[in-house]
């Protein structure tokens, strides 16, 4: 019953609150170690993706956001210690279908975008994160890409520290609203801007 009722109640009325962060990668991007031996695999769809199916939390796995990833060439990147993965991450490349706003976003040319980066919980204190998430900038300035995105959840500053620590700067302050499970708008303020702008595409974000 209780089940049913957050079905109905997410149905009627769903919001989330997020920053949204740009990372300019004619930036120089720093070479990070860990405090314990790690393995990076910065594109292993096949056991990046076992792992999830395995160790996910209900957030990390969705079978449309992996399948479309797997369709446009996205990263699944993971790191591993001892030979065991320990985290991972997904980077979109030209369509992401963002779970948060049930929507697939197609990203401006040159543009990535950072959907997922997770370290178990025993490993936070040794660097994994922010290493990982240093060696997708890297590969990503390689290929000549213009800058990596992220969305980061309003309440999340472990996260917001990374990847301010790592030169990413706040764009835009994102509100989502969904009624009647149709109905999609977004309040959007980005940081030169005093108030939120209505608009019910999530693509003026980028415009």
């Amino acid at each position: 019953k209780r089940k049913a009722k957050r079905l109905v109640r997410s149905w009627i009325y769903e919001r989330n609150e997020s920053y949204w962060f740009r990372r300019d990668l004619s930036n120089p991007i720093p070479d990070l170690e860990t405090s314990l031996p790690v393995e990076i695999s910065l594109n292993n769809a096949s056991a990046t993706i076992a792992w999830l199916k395995t160790f996910a939390e209900p957030w990390m796995y969705h079978e449309k956001e992996i399948r479309i990833g797997l369709v446009e060439g996205h990263y699944f990147a993971n790191a591993k210690h001892n030979g065991e993965i320990i985290g991972y991450s997904n980077v979109g490349l030209n369509k992401v279908y963002v779970d948060d706003y049930q929507v697939i976003v197609d990203l401006p040319e040159r543009v990535a975008l950072l959907y997922h980066i997770y370290v178990l919980k025993e490993y936070r204190k040794h660097n994994v994160a922010k290493m990982l998430l240093a060696k997708l900038l890297g590969e990503l300035k390689e290929r000549k890409f213009a800058s990596m995105w992220c969305q980061i959840a309003i309440w999340n500053k472990p996260s917001v520290a990374l990847f301010s620590g790592l030169g990413f700067k706040k764009i835009a302050h994102a509100k989502f609203y969904k009624l009647f499970g149709v109905l999609r708008f977004w309040l959007i303020k980005r940081e030169d801007e005093k108030h939120f702008t209505l608009t019910t595409r999530f693509s003026a974000l980028a415009s």
